[in-house]
């Protein structure tokens, strides 16, 4: 046992607690409570990798930290240009500034979701110091990248906000529903993050995969166009897409001022509960793999 501890060792010291058996890790009971439970105990060490990922992201660019605030608006700007403008999209109600908006809207919550499970296949494989690393808790650093892209999701979001009180709109009680919203979003984007970065450790084609496959699920969410406006056979293929119901919820909440249907929150919230379930379950399983892959 002695030696054990004392391989536990290292540059994170301050935050390792000891280790017991690496064998419990491989357990089928390991679940997001576990997962809760392991964020309390090193919750220094999680501040700290969230701050260092963060500031790293910016670090030694020209504009530093004006590129949270500029990325969400440049990229809206285009997207406005190409749809509100050249595609007319100004046929809607208030022209292309409120098609701006309710674009807006719809991109608060996709690039958040976009961000995580594009980056999950090189995750790890980025990593490889710590995965050599006995005792480093690995599953935090899914739950890490999560918190740098809520950090970018939640400045976005501010923008926007920004944005409408900027068009005299007002703002709408149902705006309190925002925190219950990120629920489902972070939960489906956190269970992709482990399930991928588990596979692109094993698949080194998993990175181009994603890209691929968000490229197309982007189109099939109702971001650049209102669901409203598909085809009502065909609706119910793109409602099986859960991005689809949380940027129709992000988007009432937010524009119209519609509080969101319960029953399609509710379910959006379980399943994505279970992909998070089974998403931290094959990270834990598989994860005994790592430093012989890497």
């Amino acid at each position: 046992m002695k030696e054990h501890i004392s391989a536990c060792k290292g540059p994170l010291a301050s935050h390792t607690i000891t280790c017991v058996s690496s064998r419990r890790g491989t357990s089928l009971t390991h679940n997001p409570v576990t997962l809760l439970r392991t964020l309390v105990a090193r919750r220094d060490l999680f501040m700290q990798l969230l701050r260092r990922d963060i500031a790293a992201r910016y670090r030694g660019t020209c504009l530093g930290w004006l590129w949270v605030l500029a990325t969400p608006v440049l990229v809206l700007g285009v997207y406005t240009f190409v749809f509100g403008v050249i595609y007319q999209a100004s046929r809607f109600s208030g022209g292309v500034g409120d098609y701006a908006l309710m674009l807006f809207c719809g991109f608060v919550p996709w690039w958040l979701f976009a961000e995580v499970t594009g980056g999950a296949p090189t995750l790890i494989q980025a990593r490889p110091s710590f995965v050599q690393k006995m005792c480093f808790p690995l599953e935090i650093l899914p739950v890490v990248h999560l918190g740098v892209s809520l950090f970018n999701s939640l400045a976005a979001l501010v923008i926007l906000l920004a944005a409408l009180a900027m068009k005299g709109m007002p703002f709408h009680l149902t705006l309190l529903w925002i925190p219950a919203l990120y629920v489902p979003l972070c939960l489906w984007s956190l269970g992709g993050a482990f399930l991928l970065s588990a596979l692109g450790v094993f698949l080194r084609d998993m990175q181009h995969a994603v890209s691929v496959a968000l490229q197309l699920l982007f189109f099939a969410t109702p971001i650049v166009y209102q669901l409203d406006m598909v085809p009502e056979q065909w609706r119910f293929l793109l409602r099986c897409n859960p991005m689809t119901e949380i940027v129709e919820a992000f988007r009432h909440v937010i524009y119209f001022g519609q509080a969101p249907e319960p029953v399609s929150l509710g379910i959006v919230t379980v399943l994505g509960a279970c992909v998070l379930w089974v998403g931290h379950l094959v990270f834990m399983q598989a994860r005994k793999a790592f430093a012989d892959v890497l």
